[in-house]
C-alpha cells in the first residue's frame, strides 16, 4: 500500500531515476570495457575475433583516462602550436611514423634477446628524431610481466609519459600523434607478425590506423589471423610487403 501511495504521490523508487539509470549504464559499459582489457591481455587473437566481427569497438583496446591524464599533464601553454603548410604537414607524418617505429622496435628489444648496444643505437635514432621533430624523446617503459606485455606497452603509449605523442598532436595534428602510436605498434608487432602471428596485435593495429587515417586496405592483412592471402614466398617477405606498402601511403601520401 505504502508503494502505491509514493507512485501515486509523485515519488519513484531511487532505482527508477534518470541519475540511477545513468549510473548503471556507466557501470556496464566499464564493465565490458574491463572484460575486453582482461581478454585483450590472456588472448589477444581472441580479441582481434571479437574486434573483427564488430562486436566491440577498437577504442576499448586502450584505457581512456591514461589519454585524457596525458592531455591535461602534457599541455602547452598558449602558442605551444604554430601554423604549418599542409605540404610541411604531410612531410611530417612519415617522420612521426619512424619516430614511434624506432621506438616500438627498441622496446621489442629490450624484452627480448636483441643486445643492449643495439637497443642504445635505436634510441639514439630515436632521439634524434624526436629533437627534428621539436618534441621530447620517449623512455622505454618497464615491462614488468611477460604475459601482459602487449598491453603494459599500450598503457604506456597512451599515458605518454615524456609527452611525445601529445606534443606531436599540439605542434601537428592529431592525427601525427596517432601516427607516432601507430608506427610504435609496428614496431612492436614486426617479430610476431614475420613469423605469422599478427593477429596478437590487430586490435591495437586496428585501433591506432583508423585514427591515424591511415587507409585499411593498407593495415588490414595485419589483423589477420594469417598472411596466407598476402603474395610472397614466406611469412617473412608477406610481412614485409605489407609494411612496406603502407609506409610508402605514409611518405607519399599516396
Amino acid at each position: 500500500m505504502g508503494t502505491t501511495s509514493d507512485v501515486s504521490s509523485g515519488h519513484r523508487r531511487w532505482s527508477d531515476t534518470r541519475l540511477a539509470r545513468a549510473l548503471l549504464f556507466v557501470g556496464i559499459v566499464w564493465s565490458i570495457t574491463g572484460g575486453f582489457l582482461f581478454l585483450l591481455n590472456v588472448a589477444p587473437e581472441l580479441a582481434a575475433l571479437v574486434l573483427r566481427h564488430g562486436w566491440v569497438s577498437p577504442n576499448m583496446a586502450v584505457d581512456p583516462k591514461l589519454r585524457m591524464e596525458a592531455a591535461q599533464r602534457c599541455a602547452e601553454p598558449t602558442g605551444g602550436k604554430f601554423a604549418i603548410d599542409e605540404v610541411t604537414l604531410q612531410r611530417a607524418r612519415y617522420p612521426a611514423y619512424q619516430l614511434g617505429k624506432h621506438f616500438g622496435t627498441a622496446a621489442l628489444g629490450r624484452s627480448s634477446e636483441i643486445a643492449k648496444l643495439e637497443v642504445a643505437q635505436i634510441m639514439q635514432d630515436v632521439k634524434r628524431q624526436a629533437s627534428a621533430l621539436g618534441v621530447p624523446t620517449p623512455e622505454l617503459p618497464v615491462i614488468r610481466h611477460m604475459a601482459t606485455e602487449l598491453g603494459e606497452f599500450s598503457d604506456a603509449l597512451e599515458a605518454d609519459l615524456q609527452c611525445t605523442a601529445t606534443r606531436l598532436a599540439s605542434r601537428y595534428t592529431q592525427a601525427h600523434g596517432e601516427i607516432y602510436r601507430f608506427g610504435a605498434v609496428i614496431g612492436y608487432a614486426t617479430r610476431a607478425c614475420v613469423q605469422d602471428r599478427c593477429a596478437a596485435f590487430g586490435v591495437h593495429i586496428r585501433r591506432y590506423g583508423e585514427a591515424a587515417g591511415v587507409p585499411e586496405r593498407l593495415w588490414l592483412p595485419m589483423t589477420w589471423q594469417s598472411l596466407a592471402g598476402v603474395p610472397g614466398t614466406d611469412s617473412r617477405d608477406k610481412a614485409f610487403r605489407v609494411i612496406r606498402e603502407l609506409e610508402e601511403h605514409i611518405r607519399t601520401g599516396r
